[in-house]
């Protein structure tokens, strides 16, 4: 689509109520010297109000992206100048205001066309999220901290009550549903999910990644709950409840992860579930209470945040994701074909947590050692894993179940030579890059196999 006279014309509209603004946000700071975060928690939810009306002022997104670099460029040039005091003046570190207009111009292309999603997921971003920071600052008691920084309960729980209300609200106005049975059901029960995981997402954001994660979140989630039915809206809102409650109180009681990692391995267990199926998510439990079992065994000195759970989980949820792609377009082969590179990726991911963990309680054990044990390690972990997938009926004949536990066994040493066992919390990037590079190194080598017809396909739900 080409641009208009109106598109040139509802974009300078667009600049000119943003430039207003910053304009009133800085003249507020100047006259009345109110702190920074309510400066630019005003910038955060007036620049969302207007964002909501982009697609009814333009229509072409080359509009959108001139608008979003443009808008994008102003604050990243008046950080660094020193300007803008309203926005950038805060005594942490963060890049959410540049990555404000980034998804605005993302939104726009994804959803403008359907107004019910695209204001839904605009105001999860602009009024959720500054609840969330005023609620938390005014009234929050009960701490949690979050790779060193610190958020409240009292926060997180004024921000599930804005995202119910702000997407319940275009999903009455909008009505998608219109004249289908279990109508409003099925909206309470779609706000109540995109609420909990969003909430989520907030609660893990670093640096100003929740002005990413929460619209785009919010937008993917609004997204597979239409494409469902009440039923299984019921079962996923349970399902992530009891997920949630499971996880921390053990978590809790064997002091292995702290509550972000906990929320981190909820995310994407519940992600694995919905969008693959259970098959896809029961590596993640399996994992989970497998490495509690043994933490809790060998008493370890460490409780898991972010970093550490996210680097795991990493390289099998990029496999899933490609996954749910190919069943957008029917194209159920590759689907199934992709669950054995991830089951490798996340079996290795799990045995590396678990001997890392092993070693590092006993200290000063020799190379031969290491390798020698993340060898038993391994073919304890996988025959754990694969009996279960057995049982289940996923496995697809023994000479896969081997070829599985080869692959996982030689990369596993490979781990236990290339990194020497560590407190996770306090390794650099390099120690992770490593892992996650011999997870997809395994995934790889399940693929080629099953490519050349060395290994079947597992029988994936």
């Amino acid at each position: 689509m080409g641009v208009s006279e109106n598109d040139l014309f509802g974009g300078m509209i667009i600049s000119a109520a943003f430039l207003s603004l910053l304009l009133l946000a800085e003249g507020w700071r100047y006259f009345w010297r109110p702190p920074t975060e309510y400066t630019r928690k005003l910038v955060h939810a007036g620049g969302g109000l207007i964002a909501l009306g982009l697609p009814l002022f333009v229509t072409s997104h080359w509009v959108a992206l001139i608008l979003s670099v443009s808008m994008g460029l102003l604050l990243v040039v008046s950080k660094r100048m020193g300007w803008l005091a309203s926005v950038h003046a805060i005594e942490r570190q963060s890049r959410g205001a540049e990555y404000y207009p980034v998804v605005i111009y993302l939104l726009f292309v994804l959803a403008a066309s359907e107004p019910w999603k695209y204001v839904a997921a605009v105001l999860n971003l602009a009024v959720a999220d500054a609840s969330a920071a005023m609620i938390g600052k005014r009234f929050g008691r009960i701490k949690y901290r979050v790779a060193g920084q610190h958020k409240s309960l009292e926060g997180s729980f004024a921000f599930y009550v804005a995202s119910f209300l702000m997407t319940i609200g275009p999903l009455f106005w909008w009505s998608p549903l219109r004249d289908t049975p279990d109508e409003w059901l099925h909206y309470l029960l779609a706000a109540n999910l995109i609420a909990l995981l969003v909430t989520c997402f907030e609660a893990v954001s670093q640096d100003g990644q929740d002005n990413l994660w929460i619209p785009m979140g919010a937008l993917l989630v609004l997204t597979k709950t239409f494409q469902t039915d009440v039923t299984d809206l019921w079962v996923q809102n349970a399902s992530f409840v009891g997920i949630l409650v499971v996880a921390s109180v053990v978590a809790r009681f064997s002091r292995t992860f702290e509550l972000a990692g906990v929320l981190i391995f909820c995310l994407s267990s519940y992600g694995c579930w919905a969008m693959g199926s259970f098959d896809w998510a029961l590596p993640i439990f399996v994992g989970f209470f497998v490495y509690v079992g043994v933490c809790s065994w060998l008493q370890t000195t460490w409780s898991l945040q972010i970093r550490a759970v996210t680097w795991s989980v990493i390289v099998p949820f990029i496999i899933l994701a490609i996954g749910n792609i190919a069943i957008q377009y029917q194209n159920w082969e590759t689907y199934r074909f992709l669950y054995g590179p991830f089951l490798a990726a996340a079996t290795l991911a799990l045995v590396q947590a678990v001997v890392n963990v092993c070693v590092f309680s006993i200290p000063g054990s020799s190379l031969l050692f290491r390798v020698a044990q993340a060898g038993c390690g391994s073919i304890l972990v996988s025959g754990l894993l694969l009996g279960v997938l057995w049982g289940r009926g996923v496995v697809p004949d023994w000479w896969s179940a081997t070829t599985m536990l080869g692959v996982v066994v030689i990369m596993a040493a490979f781990s236990a030579w290339l990194n020497t066992a560590a407190n996770p919390e306090t390794v650099g990037h390099l120690w992770f890059a490593r892992r996650a590079l011999l997870n997809l190194t395994a995934a790889g080598w399940i693929a080629v196999a099953q490519w050349q017809s060395l290994s079947a396909t597992w029988v994936v739900a």
